[in-house]
């Protein structure tokens, strides 16, 4: 029960990412494309919020565990981003604090569940790794580095940031609260 959660952890955190790096595609669209994606987008973050609240009161109700602050990257950081460059560097920090906050879990994790938990996180992380170069070479085809993104490019592409970040963290807290209430072998 415990590799199979393990492993249903990491590989929806890898699907999660994967979407992510999927729906970042949009940056690459015609500027009426995005704004039927922003449309859709704002329609499934009202949603997504809701399921986000519930989700996150029921956890905590579940546990009588604080968990930490996962700070995969902030409101403002993806505000402030509006450039290639600055797109690329969000992303980036998206992924390498949830691989971060993933190792500092796996540290948690008895030394038995470990090896199941690395063969599984192995491909996860390798398609994290992925994402992040995919998004960077699509995004370079379109100019340099300090190239500002038109807003209505722009928007989406952080609007879908923000809510994988959400359900990321969401993920890392689950993942935190069923790693802290598993019984420790002697």
């Amino acid at each position: 029960m415990k590799k199979i959660f393990s492993a249903s952890v990491v590989l929806l955190a890898a699907v999660t990412l994967a979407a992510c790096s999927n729906n970042h595609s949009s940056v690459t669209s015609k500027s009426s494309e995005s704004k039927v994606a922003s449309s859709s987008v704002k329609k499934s973050s009202k949603s997504s919020s809701k399921e986000s609240n519930s989700s996150s009161s029921s956890t905590s109700s579940s546990a009588n565990l604080e968990t930490p602050d996962f700070v995969l990257v902030t409101d403002e950081e993806i505000a402030n981003a509006t450039t290639i460059g600055d797109l690329k560097t969000v992303y980036n920090k998206l992924a390498d604090n949830y691989i971060k906050y993933s190792g500092e879990i796996r540290e948690k994790l008895p030394e038995s569940e470990r090896t199941d938990f690395d063969k599984e996180a192995e491909t996860a992380l390798k398609a994290f790794e992925e994402s992040k170069q995919t998004l960077s070479d699509q995004l370079s085809q379109f100019g340099p580095d300090d190239l500002e993104v038109p807003a209505e490019v722009r928007d989406p592409f952080l609007q879908s940031v923000k809510e994988k970040r959400d359900k990321l963290v969401n993920v890392l807290k689950m993942s935190y609260l069923f790693v802290s209430n598993m019984p420790k072998k002697q």
